[in-house]
Parts: structure tokens; C-alpha cells; sequence
């Protein structure tokens, strides 16, 4: 369990077990499972190339029906879902993968019902680590041949230990990988969210519950600290670390328009 999935399992059942709650690029389906056997009505979605590794491990899980719950993109700028039919949105660092942002995002605001609310946690542009390769700035050359000479002189004084080489990596975080800065991201939610706001205050206080649980009296102390100072920090948190935007209605169509 990471801090990640903690927040997002918190903030799945905002409006309770009853609520159709969707899983926007589900992976494997691993978190699908998770909020399966918490009781909550899930369901996920996420490219073709998923499906093996999520029918992989619906063999394994027959009882929740995971091939049921999780659909497939046949067109990448339309979500496979009905208007208003979902409660809640949940996404976990998927956002700075997908080139068509804004297609996206209109297509969140017409699957959710009115109020409903989106979770996602991904990383800005403005991220000191470059979360893929855990390298600082990495992402911020322009340059292709500057960022492979970084990667594999972090490989040779042992700070890359990525299983890719540095080559695969420079391909992957130019090819697949689009950062964009806070305020890219709050204008594009905005065009299309009556309301869109940081959640990271809840995300740095449930990072700094789970540290209070751990055995190590160090890490039990930083999060006490960050339970403590969760408003003064949750900005650095948001700007330099991990996103987490809170989007919600009524979208900007439900919005009654005045003379």
C-alpha cells in the first residue's frame, strides 16, 4: 500500500458504498481488486494493452468478476461510458500520460453526474523528481542527447537503478510522458469544472497517518510532522511532488446561465 493508494481508497467512498466509483487507467486492475473487497462499487478502464495483464489477474479472482468491470478505450478521446453514470472519479499518475488532456477532461465531466467529483493524483512539471526515473530536473531538458548523457552518467555512479536502459527510459519520458504546470492544468479543468481545487492538505495528512502506524520512531516522527504542518506544506507537496486535484460539479453545461 502506498500513500497514493490510501488517499485515492479514502477518497472513493466520498459518496459511500452505493456510489459507481471509476477507475481512469485501472493498470492491472490491482486497485479495481482492492476497492472490490473494501465493498465498494468499482469499475476501471484503460487501453487494450491492458487487458492480458488484468485478465491475468481476473484467472486469479474469480469471484469479482474483474473481466465484467473493466472496459476498454476503442476510441483514446472517448471514455466507454454513458453520460452521468459515474459518482466519483479516481485516477492514480495518469493524467501526465495522455497527450489529448482536454479531450479527457471533457470526457470526465460528461460520464460524471452532476456533483460528482474527480481524484487524481500525477506528477507537475514543477516535480523536483522525475517519478519515473527518479532522477531530480531530469524532465526539464529540452535537450534529448543532454537528458541520455544525464541518465547514463546516473547509471554509472549507481543513482539510476531502473531495470530499462538509459536509452529505453529517454524514448519512454519523450514519447510517453507530457508534464504540464499547475496552472496548464487548472485552466484545462477549469474550461470544463465549475470547481477545481488541490486536495493535497488530505493527501500529506493521510501520508502522515501512515507513517504514524510505522515501526521506526524516525519515520513515525515525519509524519507527525506532516499531520501537524499538512496546511503549511501541502503546497510544496502539490507544486514539487505529487499533484492531487480535486474536480468537481456541477460542470460547466449544468451551470444555469444568466441574462
Amino acid at each position: 500500500m502506498t500513500t497514493t493508494d490510501d488517499y485515492l481508497r479514502y477518497r472513493a467512498s466520498y459518496f459511500g458504498k452505493s456510489a459507481i466509483v471509476l477507475d481512469l487507467g485501472c493498470g492491472d486492475g490491482r486497485f479495481v481488486e482492492m476497492l472490490l473487497d473494501g465493498g465498494l462499487n468499482i469499475i476501471g478502464v484503460d487501453i487494450p494493452d491492458a487487458r492480458p495483464s488484468i485478465e491475468a489477474r481476473a484467472a486469479k479472482r474469480p469471484d469479482l468478476d474483474l473481466t465484467l468491470r473493466i472496459s476498454y478505450f476503442e476510441d483514446p478521446e472517448r471514455i466507454p461510458l454513458p453520460d452521468s453514470s459515474v459518482d466519483v472519479v479516481i485516477s492514480n499518475t495518469v493524467f501526465e500520460h495522455i497527450l489529448t488532456l482536454n479531450s479527457t477532461v471533457s470526457e470526465l465531466a460528461r460520464i460524471l453526474k452532476p456533483g460528482g467529483r474527480v481524484y487524481t493524483v500525477f506528477p507537475l512539471g514543477s516535480a523536483i523528481i522525475e517519478q519515473h526515473c527518479g532522477l531530480p530536473l531530469i524532465h526539464s531538458m529540452e535537450s534529448r542527447a543532454l537528458r541520455l548523457l544525464y541518465l547514463k552518467a546516473a547509471k554509472a555512479v549507481g543513482l539510476y537503478r531502473n531495470n530499462a536502459s538509459p536509452e529505453a527510459m529517454e524514448s519512454y519520458i519523450y514519447n510517453h510522458v507530457f508534464y504540464r504546470r499547475a496552472n496548464e492544468i487548472s485552466a484545462l479543468f477549469a474550461s470544463h469544472f465549475e470547481h477545481v481545487e488541490t486536495d493535497a492538505i488530505a493527501y500529506v495528512e493521510i501520508k502522515g497517518d501512515a507513517l504514524m502506524r510505522d515501526r521506526n520512531w524516525l519515520r513515525r516522527g515525519v509524519g507527525k510532522l506532516l499531520k501537524t504542518s499538512s496546511t503549511a506544506i501541502a503546497n510544496f507537496v502539490h507544486i514539487r511532488h505529487s499533484a492531487a486535484f480535486c474536480l468537481y460539479g456541477p460542470r460547466k453545461s449544468d451551470v444555469p446561465k444568466t441574462l
